[in-house]
């Protein structure tokens, strides 16, 4: 069988490239279908294949060329009769669901943005490619293959809460957990052995200080990553380097609260924490049944010694929970 994996951003259209190679859920997909044996295309281009698997994003995506381009790989996969099948890539649920609905509803206003982007007009038959996938995207049967982390992946109120959110039939969405898709080449540590320190990091590209100030309230240090906003903020090439520059050498990793919406989606970071042998302080649903997820005053409190076996005891559980051949199956009923 031969698959198409497409989309209208750069991760979905370039899943090799080197600024962040691992943790997309494109890359994740494209991981899986090789593994699994499939001719896989990644490609922006129309190309004769059996499954169409197509990446939504948000709105800027929909109203630039990246989406007229691409439009015409879903259209002609319509014409054709082809399986289609969507994916949700690492965005906010909620901007992808607002973003397509209001894009459908007023195509001709947003077609003109994209315009403005594009600095001409739009084709008559890139709009009417435009009007049919979008449509189609909004009210199709098509599946939605969206990622949570492995203990959620039969959540229904996970479920139900991205359907709302991307204002879709709950039947369309499609719960699976990618983490053993990946191929993890991460680089070896640099160091057999770190020595260390109690301290808290929160890497994101967005200012999560209030909620440390004001909700997390740690005793320990805190340090941040990705965030221009924050004063003295780190920054690395990629996750690769976080995992190597700012999860080894410290105790805890933090996951800050999600709204409903995006609670339980895949989080690199719960992974990062096992392979750096840190802990991960979660909260919401994330940490839902999980017996080794302890709140930051319990962390805050260990020594060395069960900070040590805290670690192993959480990576052990988030691997009890991986399995391939659940997810496998999801993945393989969306393009059947």
């Amino acid at each position: 069988m031969k698959v198409q994996i497409t989309g209208v951003t750069s991760n979905q259209l370039n899943i090799r490239r080197k600024k962040n190679p691992l943790f997309s859920a494109a890359k994740g997909l494209l991981d899986f279908f090789e593994n699994e044996k499939y001719d896989v295309e990644n490609t922006p281009e129309v190309v004769d294949t059996d499954i169409l698997l197509y990446g939504l994003y948000s709105l800027n995506s929909f109203v630039s060329g990246g989406f007229l381009k691409t439009a015409e790989v879903l259209t002609n996969a319509i014409k054709e009769n082809k399986k289609i099948a969507l994916f949700v890539d690492d965005w906010h649920l909620d901007s992808i669901g607002k973003n397509i609905t209001a894009c459908s509803k007023d195509i001709d206003g947003y077609l003109r943005f994209g315009e403005k982007m594009l600095k001409r007009k739009a084709t008559p038959k890139e709009r009417e490619e435009y009007e049919k996938a979008l449509k189609f995207i909004v009210s199709s049967s098509a599946p939605i293959l969206v990622h949570v982390l492995p203990w959620l992946v039969d959540d229904e109120e996970c479920k139900q809460n991205y359907a709302k959110a991307l204002n879709v039939d709950e039947s369309r969405v499609i719960l699976y957990d990618p983490t053993m898709f990946l191929n993890w080449d991460l680089p070896k540590p640099k160091q057999e052995y770190y020595a260390k320190n109690k301290a808290w990091v929160v890497a994101s590209r967005y200012d999560f200080t209030r909620f440390v100030n004001k909700i997390m309230k740690p005793t320990w240090p805190v340090i941040y990553y990705g965030c221009k906003k924050v004063p003295n903020a780190n920054f690395v090439p990629n996750e690769g380097d976080l995992v190597e520059t700012a999860f080894r050498p410290n105790w805890g990793l933090v996951s800050h609260p999600y709204p409903a919406h995006l609670q339980g989606q895949w989080r690199n970071k719960f992974v990062f924490s096992g392979l750096a042998k840190s802990i991960i302080l979660a909260y919401g649903k994330e940490k839902q049944d999980m017996t080794t997820f302890f709140d930051r005053q319990d962390i805050e409190k260990m020594s060395i010694s069960v900070l040590e076996a805290l670690s192993r005891a959480q990576t052990a559980e988030m691997l009890r929970y991986m399995d391939y051949d659940k997810s496998a199956g999801r993945v393989k009923e969306a393009v059947r």
